[in-house]
């Protein structure tokens, strides 16, 4: 289409106006239209054309004094500039070229400037003196500024500015893994303005494949739809600044467009808006190779950001030998001992869709740059099927091979990650060389959503594989994983979405904290999946992974490095149907503990690991209700360390269906299990274990304590199961009542008359949870009993809430009554 667009211009002119004292003059000169004349003004010499196009293979020379500072060339005619040439100036001079009908540069377009080039429709500017030049009026030589431009004012009139080219042809430098360096070489970019500033400021940036370089300099789009672009100038080029504007509008980079500022060190890169979209292959990339200068990529809009890094994914076939980059968005590279250019982004709603990512790597020994995102509504990361190894699903990841990541921040109002979309901080090395460690990840959101996985396509003879949607970090590496910090009012994780923090090497895994205002909802695992680590999770492990990616990483057969603990804070968490929250450890060491504190928990289906081929880890719940249904809790060693604990702090406690309480040992100790609870309400089926293989000598213990709330009556504590196995029930066992069976040494079940057989008022004035009555009583009736999925406190007496399966909640209130024999 722009060969169209620039065929009919071959005869162009650059045509000069008389609208100032001293007017240009042009004169051609084979391939060159030298520019003569103009209007000085001490450093500032200006320039007025009724019209102002290069074709290709033509130069536009500004043949300027070198103590000129800044060239202001005006368009005052109704016709758009096509820039398809070059534009050149003498010495350091900065170039403005100012056209309000818009400007469009074609793929031939390129600069030869020693200072820095401002491309605007503005039509107005406003400079330090208090004087203006005007596009729509004659200015007499009075009113010609000495001094610096201040601002570009732009209104409705103000037209577009159009980049075209062939696009980028950047390259991986190793095509596995997918997190291997970009070859970013924009020295070799015609369009640049090395060690100074490229601004494009009008109503609308359209890059179409087009490609420009800010070596070492400043990168700036600022699309505005009404108001004044501030600018000033410091040692490091122009800076820009949007105080003074009323609405902004819209940039788009398609068809594998790039803006970079690689160099050494990095430049800047800002791009001002409201609505920004990434697709199709384009790049905002800024590599360092030298020095710490703490450059950046700076995003902020006024509506969205949508990287869709592919516009047609089923279109796209990249083998495993081919270095191409398969993916869109924003990246930040680090190749010094120094630190890599942050990464910060501020919208109304992102989405990064169609392997669209916003990337930090580190490759040095340095410190890869911060990403800092900032959304007032919502945020969706989908990831894109099926996955290809050496593609990247969409993310917001910081990566290092050698040295430190950077670390992620966020924050918002909804985040939304599906599809084996991810938030990662991770290492991507094996080798003993690599100490680095991963940064941690810190995201506040009023609500996140981590739901499913995509297939990851191996090779035709390895069995399918998911990748699923997570928040995590990861080392491959000596080097340690970040922790894992989540402040969000609620939380939903489920069909295998994940939060983790995991080593696969020597490296420790980090810790994962979540503090939770609302409700934690844990269930379920990826759809098509039958593999139970497809589970939704929050885990933090030490991993022994497949035989693949131990060889594609030089990972060692197996782990050495510890998990991290996890700590969560809640109103309710609910984990269900193969949720689990896991602190595993597959080598030789300990696994790490679990806290869960929340008004309600309840374990439906589920599980709750604390388990390894070390020490047991350990697990604390502290709940006013916890339930029970089907579920494990474990506290187990699996090789030669002894289980860990598990203490549970209940006011009530509920077990229905098949229950497994266990801090098991094989080669060692069991673990040690306290319960402490007001209200114990366990089904037959619920085993409470703390043995060893090793022996009756090697048994954990197991003790219940409940407390009694009579006037006479305080804590009474149950003995060591290991010593003599007891119960303390609220009822004495008669027939049609549930039971709660205790094991004792060798994991067999205890004695009837082992049992403790006593009365327990479990009666408080704020609590009735059975009745005592005098004299023989007759059974009633056994109501159907509906499962409890909470509690509540109803006239006095506290009650079990249950849900049936059309969702109507009601309430189960009759009233246990006991035998007083």
């Amino acid at each position: 289409m722009y060969f169209l667009l620039f065929s009919g211009i071959a005869q162009a002119q650059i045509i000069p106006d008389s609208t100032l004292p001293n007017n240009s003059r042009v004169s051609v000169n084979q391939q060159k239209y030298v520019i003569t004349g103009g209007s000085r003004s001490g450093v500032n010499l200006f320039h007025s054309f009724d019209t102002l196009s290069v074709p290709s293979h033509r130069t536009a020379h500004f043949l300027n004094d070198i103590s000129i500072q800044n060239i202001l060339a005006r368009i005052t005619g109704t016709s758009m500039s096509n820039i398809n040439g070059t534009l050149q100036a003498n010495g350091a001079a900065n170039l403005f070229l100012i056209n309000p009908n818009g400007i469009i540069f074609g793929p031939r377009s390129q600069l030869s400037l020693g200072g820095s080039f401002i491309a605007t429709t503005a039509n107005r500017i406003d400079f330090l003196d208090g004087k203006k030049l005007d596009l729509n009026s004659i200015n007499e030589i009075s009113l010609l500024s000495k001094s610096l431009p201040v601002s570009l004012s732009i209104d409705s009139s103000s037209g577009s500015i159009t980049i075209q080219g062939t696009g980028n042809s950047l390259q991986r430098a190793n095509p596995l893994p997918a997190g291997s360096p970009i070859v970013d070489s924009p020295l070799s970019i015609p369009f640049q303005t090395p060690n100074q500033t490229l601004a494009f400021v009008g109503r609308n940036i359209i890059f179409n494949g087009g490609v420009v370089a800010s070596p070492s300099g400043n990168l700036v789009l600022s699309s505005v739809d009404e108001g004044e672009v501030g600018i000033s100038l410091d040692p490091t080029g122009f800076q820009f600044n949007d105080e003074k504007i009323v609405h902004f509008a819209d940039v788009t980079l398609s068809n594998k467009s790039l803006l970079t500022a690689t160099g050494s060190p990095s430049g800047n890169i800002f791009i001002r808006g409201k609505n920004l979209l990434i697709n199709d292959q384009s790049l905002v990339i800024s590599s360092n190779y030298s020095s710490n200068n703490n450059s950046q990529i700076n995003i902020n809009l006024s509506g969205d950001l949508v990287i869709q890094g592919v516009q047609d994914p089923a279109a796209l076939t990249v083998s495993l030998s081919d270095g191409t980059v398969p993916y869109g968005g924003i990246v930040s590279q680090n190749f010094s001992s120094y630190t890599g250019p942050n990464i910060k982004v501020s919208s109304q709603n992102g989405v990064l869709t169609s392997y669209g990512f916003i990337n930090s790597f580190n490759f040095a020994g340095g410190t890869g740059g911060k990403i800092d995102f900032s959304i007032d509504n919502s945020l969706l990361i989908d990831g894109t099927s099926p996955i290809p190894l050496n593609f990247r699903p969409s993310s917001i990841t910081s990566l290092t091979t050698n040295g430190n990541a950077g670390g992620i921040k966020g924050q918002g109002r909804q985040l939304t990650i599906t599809g084996g979309g991810f938030i990662s901080s991770s290492t991507t090395s094996s080798s003993p060389l690599s100490l680095g460690d991963t940064g941690d990840i810190k995201v506040t959101f009023d609500d996140i959503s981590i739901s499913g996985g995509s297939p990851i396509s191996i090779g035709p003879d390895l069995p399918l594989s998911f990748n699923p949607s997570f928040i995590g970090t990861t080392t491959v590496s000596p080097g340690d994983a970040g922790n894992i910090f989540l402040k969000v009012d609620n939380l939903t994780i489920v069909d295998g979405g994940r939060i983790n923090s995991t080593t696969t090497n020597s490296g420790d895994a980090g810790n994962i904290e979540i503090d939770v205002q609302g409700s934690l909802i844990l269930q379920g695992k990826i759809p098509g999946s039958d593999d139970f680590r497809d589970s939704s999770q929050i885990i933090s492990s030490s991993e022994r992974t497949n035989e693949f990616f131990r060889a594609l990483f030089q990972l060692p057969d197996i782990p050495t490095g510890e998990p991290g603990s996890i700590r969560i804070t809640a109103n309710s968490i609910l984990v269900k149907d193969s949720g689990r929250v896991n602190v595993r450890n597959d080598g030789p060491n300990d696994a790490g503990n679990i806290s869960l504190q929340a008004q309600n928990i309840q374990v439906d289906n589920a599980s709750l690991l604390a388990t390894a081929l070390g020490n047991g880890g350990n697990i604390q719940l502290l709940s006013n209700f916890l339930l029970l249904n089907n579920g494990t809790i474990s506290a187990s060693a699996k090789g030669d360390g002894p289980g860990g604990n598990i203490q549970i702090d209940a006011d009530v406690f509920v077990g229905l269906g098949s229950n497994n309480i266990s801090a098991n040992a094989i080669n060692n100790r069991g673990g040690n299990i306290q319960i402490n609870t007001v209200g114990l309400f366990l089904s037959p089926d619920t085993k409470i274990t703390a043995t060893s293989a090793s022996g009756t000598q090697q048994e954990g213990s197991v003790t219940v304590n409940t407390q009694r709330t009579d006037a006479e009556e305080t804590t009474s504590a149950a003995p060591n199961v290991e010593r003599s196995p007891k119960v303390v029930s609220a009822c004495n066992p008669t027939q049609g009542r549930s039971s709660f069976v205790v094991l004792g040494p060798g994991n067999q079940k205890a004695k009837a008359h082992d049992i403790a057989t006593t009365d327990v008022p479990w009666n408080a004035s704020q609590m009735q949870l059975a009745s005592n009555s005098e004299g023989n009583q007759t059974a009633p009736d056994l109501p159907v009993i509906q499962e409890a999925i909470g509690w509540q406190k109803i006239d006095g007496k506290l009650v079990l809430i249950a849900e049936h399966q059309d969702q109507t909640t009601r309430i189960a209130s009759q009233a246990a009554t006991c035998d007083k024999t």
